[in-house]
C-alpha cells in the first residue's frame, strides 16, 4: 500500500459554491511550481500516491496542470480533484493522471449551490465518463429519489468508478440531513454499507467512536500558497488550524485527534488507487 499525500493550493475558483468558503487567492504559477517541486523531491515514485487539489479550482491554472502531467509521466502516480467544467481544456484524456469530479447531482437545481447552469452540468456528466472519473457528491438538501436518479444515470451510462456522497459540513459541524440508506439505490460504485453506518453514527452521536479514518491512518497534507508551504496530518482536525507548521519532517501530531466528518477519504486506502 502507497503512503497518500494530498498536495492542496490556495487559488481562486471559477464557481460560487457556498459551502467552499468562496476561495479567492492570488495565485504567482512560477511560485506555486517551486513549491511544488520543493515538496515532490521528497518523495519517491514507489511508495506514495498523491491528489493534487486546488482551495478553489485546479484547471484554471494551467502552467500547474502541465507540471502535473509531466509528474505523471515521470512515474509519480497522480491525481486531482476538480469541478469538471475546464478539465478538457487543460488533461488530455489520454494522460496518466487520475480524475475525481466534484458534482452533487444530474441536474441543475440539484447542484444550485454550485450555480451550475444545465449545459454545465451535462459537460461535466460527459467529462466523468471520457475521463473515467471518480465522482464526489456533497449531499445537502437533494432528495432521496434525486440521489437514486443520479446513480440511474450513471449505471446507464457505463459509469464503473466510485460515488462518493458525503454529508455537507461547516465549520467542522454536519449541517446535511442524515442520508436514508435503506432508501439509497445500491450499485456496485456507491459505497460500502459499512460508510453509511459510520455516517449514521456521527450523525446521531457527534463523535468518531473506534472506527479511523483512512487519511488519518495513511494521509498528510501540504499547503501551497505561492511559495509558502505548510503542512499538517489532516485538516479535517477540529485543531487543524492550530496544527499547520512550516515545511519540515512528517511526524506524528500530538494535537492530532480525528474530528466528525466523514467523507470520500474514509476507506481511501482501499482503493486500487492506494493499493497498486
Amino acid at each position: 500500500m502507497k503512503k497518500f499525500r494530498d498536495i492542496l493550493i490556495l487559488g481562486k475558483c471559477n464557481l460560487d459554491c457556498w459551502y467552499c468558503e468562496r476561495p479567492n487567492h492570488l495565485i504567482n504559477e512560477a511560485k506555486v511550481l517551486i513549491s511544488i517541486d520543493k515538496i515532490m523531491k521528497r518523495f519517491n515514485t514507489q511508495d506514495y500516491c498523491f491528489r493534487f487539489e486546488c482551495r478553489g479550482e485546479i484547471t484554471l491554472y494551467k502552467e500547474i496542470m502541465d507540471y502535473v502531467i509531466n509528474l505523471a509521466k515521470d512515474g509519480y502516480k497522480i491525481e486531482i480533484l476538480t469541478n469538471g467544467v475546464l478539465l478538457q481544456e487543460v488533461l488530455p484524456v489520454c494522460s496518466q493522471v487520475g480524475v475525481n469530479i466534484s458534482l452533487d447531482g444530474h441536474t441543475a437545481d440539484m447542484n444550485k449551490h454550485r450555480g451550475l447552469s444545465r449545459e454545465q452540468v451535462d459537460r461535466i456528466l460527459d467529462n466523468i465518463i471520457k475521463y473515467d472519473a471518480n465522482v464526489q457528491m456533497v449531499y445537502y438538501e437533494q432528495s432521496i429519489d434525486e440521489v437514486n436518479g443520479f446513480i440511474d444515470l450513471l449505471q446507464n451510462r457505463g459509469f464503473n468508478k466510485t460515488l462518493y456522497i458525503f454529508p455537507c459540513i461547516i465549520g467542522g459541524k454536519m449541517i446535511a440531513p442524515l442520508l436514508p440508506y435503506k432508501e439509497l439505490r445500491k450499485a456496485a460504485f456507491v459505497q460500502p454499507e459499512e460508510y453509511y453506518r459510520r455516517w449514521e453514527y456521527i450523525y446521531e452521536n457527534k463523535e468518531r467512536k473506534d472506527f479511523v479514518c483512512d487519511f488519518a491512518a495513511n494521509g498528510y497534507v501540504y499547503y501551497i500558497f505561492n511559495n509558502h508551504i505548510k503542512m499538517l496530518k489532516c485538516d479535517g482536525s477540529p485543531l487543524a488550524p492550530t496544527a499547520l507548521r512550516d515545511l519540515s519532517d512528517e511526524e506524528d501530531d500530538p494535537l492530532f485527534s480525528c474530528g466528525c466528518c466523514i467523507n470520500h477519504y474514509e476507506f481511501n486506502n482501499a482503493r486500487d488507487f492506494v493499493m497498486s
